[in-house]
C-alpha cells in the first residue's frame, strides 16, 4: 500500500497536467461539425417555393464539396428582388453559408466555438446578380448604363475563369483571402467589357462636369466690394500692432500685415486659377492617350485599378493586375423564361490563413462542382 499511492499521486497529477495542456490547431481539426440551416445574421430570407427548390440543390453541391472540419457550418437564403440588373429581370437571390471555426480557450481550458460575427470563412452562391463580383458605381455612367467593376482575373479553374474577391479583406487584423467565379451559359457574358475610349470620353465629360459645377459654386460665393474690402483692410491695418512690444514692433506688424493682405475678389481668383491648374493636370494623361493610340488600341477593354476610376486616370493595366470595367449585357438575359430561373450564377468563397479556413478554402476550390452548377442554369 505504501508504494500504491505515490503510484497512485503521479498518475492523478499526470492527468491532471495533461488536461491542463492547451489544445493546438491539430487537435482542432479532429472535430467533425455539423450543418445548420440557420436564419443567419439579418437574412432576409426567401419565401418563393421554386427559388428555394434551386438553392436546395446548390446547398447540396457544397455540402458534397466540403465536410465542416474544424468548424460549424450554417447557412441560409436570401431573395434580392431590389437588386435586378434590367427591368423585369430574373429575380435575385442566394445561398449564403459561414463557418464557426473551434478554438482553444486557454482561460477555460476546453474548446469553444467562436461567435457568428467573428468567422472569416464564408461561401455565398449569387443567382441573377453580380454580388461582389463587380462593383457597382453609381455615379458613373457609359451611354446611359451603370457601370461596374470587376475583380482581378486569376487564372482558371476546370474550364472556369477565376477571379480575386473582395479586396483587402481584414478580420480582427488578420489576411483574408477569397475567390470569384463567374457561371454563365457557354459562350456567353451577362456583361459587355467597357472600351478604353468608351472610358475617355466618359471620364473627360465627368471630369469636365465637375469643374464647370466647382466653378460656378466659386463665382456664386459672395465677395466684399472694393468699399467692404477697405474698411475690412483698415480694421485690420489697425489691430496689426496691438500685441507689439514697442511702436517699432507694432509697425513692423502693420508693415507685414499690408504686405500679406489679400482681398476677396484676389482669393478668389487664386481658387480658379488653382482649380483650373489642377484640373488640366487631371485630365492630361486622358487625352493624351486619346490623341496617340490607335484605334485598334483603343477598342480594347478597359481596366483599371480599383477606385476612383470616375476622377483619376493616370494609365490602363493589363489582365492580372486591373479591374475590368463592365455594364450589363441586355441580351443576355431571356425574358421568356420564368423570373426564379438563374440565368447566371456567381461563387464566392472567403477563407482565414489558421488551418481550418485554409482547409475550408481549398476543399471548396477542389471539391465543388461547377460543371453541375452551370447546368442549374435556365432551369
Amino acid at each position: 500500500m505504501k508504494v500504491l499511492f505515490p503510484l497512485l499521486f503521479i498518475s492523478m497529477l499526470t492527468t491532471s497536467l495533461c488536461a491542463q495542456k492547451p489544445c493546438d490547431e491539430d487537435s482542432l481539426m479532429r472535430i467533425k461539425g455539423k450543418w445548420i440551416h440557420s436564419g443567419g445574421p439579418n437574412a432576409n430570407k426567401a419565401k418563393s417555393l421554386e427559388p428555394i427548390k434551386r438553392l436546395d440543390k446548390m446547398v447540396q453541391l457544397l455540402q458534397a464539396a466540403y465536410e465542416p472540419t474544424g468548424t460549424e457550418g450554417r447557412f441560409w437564403f436570401n431573395e434580392r428582388r431590389d437588386e435586378s440588373l434590367i427591368e423585369n429581370g430574373p429575380l435575385p437571390y442566394d445561398l449564403t453559408a459561414d463557418f464557426m471555426e473551434y478554438y482553444c480557450n486557454s482561460y477555460q481550458n476546453k474548446i469553444n466555438l467562436k461567435l457568428g460575427d467573428e468567422t472569416g470563412d464564408w461561401f455565398f452562391i449569387r443567382a441573377n446578380s453580380f454580388g461582389r463580383f463587380a462593383m457597382e458605381d453609381a455615379d458613373f455612367k457609359i451611354e446611359n448604363k451603370q457601370v461596374y467593376q470587376l475583380t482581378v482575373k486569376m487564372g482558371e479553374l476546370n474550364g472556369f475563369h477565376v477571379f480575386s474577391g473582395a479586396d483587402g479583406n481584414e478580420l480582427q487584423g488578420k489576411k483574408q483571402f477569397s475567390r470569384t467565379i463567374l457561371i454563365a451559359r457557354p459562350g456567353q457574358l451577362p456583361y459587355t467589357p467597357v472600351s478604353r475610349k468608351q472610358y475617355l470620353w466618359t471620364f473627360l465629360k465627368y471630369r469636365e462636369d465637375a469643374y464647370q459645377k466647382d466653378i460656378a459654386y466659386e463665382l456664386k460665393r459672395p465677395v466684399r466690394s472694393d468699399a467692404e474690402e477697405e474698411i475690412v483692410r483698415k480694421k485690420g491695418y489697425e489691430n496689426a500692432g496691438a500685441y507689439a512690444g514697442d511702436e517699432k514692433a507694432k509697425a513692423l506688424a502693420k508693415s507685414y500685415y499690408l504686405q500679406d493682405y489679400v482681398t476677396d475678389k484676389q482669393s478668389q481668383q487664386k481658387s480658379l486659377k488653382s482649380w483650373e491648374s489642377a484640373y488640366q493636370k487631371d485630365i492630361q494623361p486622358a487625352k493624351d492617350f486619346l490623341s496617340s493610340q490607335s484605334e485598334e488600341e483603343l477598342a480594347k477593354p478597359a481596366l483599371l485599378k480599383p477606385g476612383n476610376h470616375k476622377n483619376d486616370f493616370k494609365k490602363f493595366l493589363n489582365e492580372n493586375e486591373g479591374r475590368m470595367l463592365v455594364v450589363v449585357n441586355d441580351s443576355y438575359f431571356n425574358s421568356k423564361l420564368p423570373a426564379y430561373m438563374p440565368q447566371f450564377l456567381v461563387v464566392y468563397w472567403m477563407w482565414g490563413g489558421n488551418k481550418a479556413g485554409v482547409y475550408f478554402g481549398t476543399q471548396v476550390e477542389k471539391n465543388l462542382n461547377l460543371t453541375t452548377l452551370q447546368q442549374l442554369l435556365d432551369k
